[in-house]
């Protein structure tokens, strides 16, 4: 039999990777009458082997490879497509998520371009772009890779519109991005509350105030008794909204939020900051603060922020500092961070504990540069930058 020609070859290529299983077994038929093709057209194989929701295809492509290959090259094909199989059923990181990986990405790109021909092959790396974005938080470069693959020959994925957003939002570089993501989401769910909320988030960041404030109420309007969405509401409106019904609006979401759910410490935290940059009670802030502590008495924020009432407000650093290090042992934020910098370099002149926690600052900064953090004023900002040129010029 005369051998297929380059243009044979890939129209059997095509109709192997068809999402359409008639074209497949058509593809089947037309392969067995011609047997010396199969070398040519091994990785079409492979794939419809290993990815293949049909086991009768499986098994079937599975004595076709057989019969021209060793059991050992049948192993090691199957060793770098064992991510597939394995990882979305794995709920703890451990070394054989990295063997996973490595085995995988050792191949991928051989296949990459004849993935993308099927949808259905590329939707497979939604699983595991989850796995390790949601369930493991683990190799978070390699499930944006994952999430992408999904989207190119699936462009309308909602999950992976969305996670891939989710991912993206973390960094204020890809804000765009993820904001463009979140708004073909809206443009297919018009209805996802917890897609609303992040564009409201998204624009929060972005200092976009009028636009996170539509979105909040979009989402709340779906899902009005969310407390998160109620909490990121009165935020927006205690610390961005300037005026006084958006001040109104945020003492009755959030007493609203103590009244439902007191034992919250984000709620009392909330509280407690509301009632001292909106309504100038700092009694009545520590207060809360302390009615925090006592139901969440391990918040960072609480710790951190009722130091910092101590130390901007009545003046009592050695109290707020024993506050800002029980904060910062819980976590390492970079809003803590930076308020602590201030505090040691300027009233304390230790430059050597500074400096430790400056390291900590820098590690936790992308690439290594430091930048301001959303929450911090513009007064807090301006002293950090001041005490840093202190600081390093103390320690050089």
């Amino acid at each position: 039999m005369a051998k297929l020609t380059l243009k044979e070859l890939e129209n059997l290529s095509r109709l192997l990777l068809s999402p359409d299983d008639t074209s497949v077994e058509l593809g089947f038929e037309l392969l067995k009458n011609n047997k010396t093709a199969i070398p040519m057209l091994r990785r079409e194989l492979i794939l419809i082997w290993q990815l293949h929701e049909a086991p009768k295809f499986r098994r079937e492509i599975n004595e076709m490879l057989a019969s021209k290959y060793t059991d050992k090259q049948l192993a090691d094909w199957a060793k770098g497509f064992a991510i597939f199989t394995e990882l979305p059923s794995i709920y703890r990181y451990s070394l054989r998520v990295q063997a996973l990986i490595k085995a995988h990405e050792n191949i991928r790109m051989d296949y990459q371009g004849l993935i993308e021909r099927n949808p259905s092959y590329s939707l497979c790396y939604h699983a595991l772009a989850y796995n390790l974005h949601q369930r493991l938080e683990k190799h978070l470069d390699i499930a944006e890779l994952y999430y992408r693959i999904v989207l190119k020959a699936n462009p309308r994925h909602e999950d992976a519109l969305f996670y891939l957003a989710f991912l993206l939002d973390k960094d204020s570089g890809s804000y765009q991005e993820a904001l463009d993501l979140y708004l073909k989401v809206e443009s297919i769910r018009p209805t996802a509350s917890a897609m609303l909320n992040n564009i409201g988030l998204l624009y929060d960041n972005m200092n976009q105030i009028d636009l996170a404030y539509t979105y909040y109420h979009k989402a709340l309007k779906i899902k009005p008794n969310s407390t998160l969405y109620m909490q990121n509401l009165a935020s927006l409106c205690t610390k961005k909204m300037k005026e006084a019904d958006y001040k109104k609006e945020a003492k009755r979401l959030l007493l609203y939020l103590i009244d439902v759910e007191p034992r919250s410490g984000t709620n009392w935290n909330s509280w407690a900051d509301y009632l001292w940059t909106v309504e100038q009670e700092y009694d009545a802030a520590e207060e809360a603060y302390l009615k925090g502590l006592k139901v969440a008495p391990n918040s960072s924020w609480l710790l951190g922020n009722l130091g910092e009432l101590y130390i901007d407000i009545r003046k009592q650093y050695d109290k707020g500092l024993k506050l800002y290090e029980r904060s910062l042992e819980l976590k390492h934020s970079p809003y803590r961070l930076v308020t602590m910098i201030t505090l040691l370099v300027n009233q304390y002149q230790n430059y050597s504990a500074a400096k430790d926690y400056y390291k900590q600052l820098v590690q936790l900064s992308s690439n290594n540069q430091i930048v301001r953090d959303r929450s911090l004023e513009d007064h807090q900002w301006l002293a950090f930058l001041e005490a840093e040129k202190v600081l390093l010029s103390e320690i050089q």
